[in-house]
């Protein structure tokens, strides 16, 4: 059985070898087995629930943190290093960069194939869709372009290794005890302020780019 992704089942990461022709072999991507460990350590601390908004926080945590492997293998900084996703994954002629890009979101891949990629990076944008497998559990894959591209922000206007500035900042909001399973953009958002200290400023402007206007000490918090 050729299987055509990566996944983690809740007790294993499991890797797709690719067919050759739209996908290649999935272990072959540092960035993709840090997408998937990371969804384990979401699981167990947040646990954020996989639907919607908290869902498109969990697919977020994980192309942050396989984005930091990949740029930490690489000894990149942020200003200098590459925000696409499983770059080369897709197969001889297919016109994509890769699975996602956190930089610019909604381009890294546009194929008659496999079509085009469908993330926003903006609120503005943000796809509603239904909380089922075809809707992609409320957009959990699509809506993740948001806080990616926050991500991205954040961690070049703060400058230096993204692994070192933004990176320490999300693992706090993970894994600090105060993320509540169903999360908002919006409460994901002000946890990583009030976990900022110095760099405060510069995750509110990260977030005010992606039409979330974020503020640490928020009551719902």
């Amino acid at each position: 059985m050729i299987i055509q992704n990566a996944f983690w089942d809740g007790k294993q990461m499991v890797f797709g070898d690719g067919d050759g022709t739209i996908f290649r072999d999935f272990t072959s991507r540092d960035d993709v087995i840090g997408h998937e460990l990371t969804h384990a350590v979401t699981q167990f601390t947040a646990n954020l629930i996989y639907e919607n908004q908290p869902g498109a926080l969990n697919e977020s945590i994980s192309d942050v943190f396989g984005i930091m492997v990949k740029q930490y293998k690489l000894g990149k900084p942020a200003a200098e290093a590459n925000w696409i996703l499983a770059e080369g994954i897709w197969g001889p002629g297919i016109n994509g960069r890769g699975l996602r890009d956190m930089q610019n979101p909604g381009t890294a891949y546009n194929d008659p194939k496999i079509g085009k990629d469908p993330q926003p990076a903006h609120m503005k944008d943000y796809k509603k869709l239904p909380n089922t497998a075809d809707g992609d559990y409320g957009g959990v894959h699509i809506n993740s372009g948001i806080p990616n591209k926050a991500f991205y922000l954040a961690a070049t206007k703060i400058g230096g290794n993204s692994w070192d500035g933004a990176g320490p900042i999300w693992y706090e909001t993970l894994t600090g005890g105060k993320l509540k399973s169903n999360a908002t953009f919006q409460q994901f958002a002000d946890l990583t302020v009030l976990n900022a200290g110095p760099h405060a400023s510069q995750v509110v402007a990260a977030w005010k780019e992606v039409g979330i206007s974020a503020k640490s000490g928020r009551s719902e918090l």
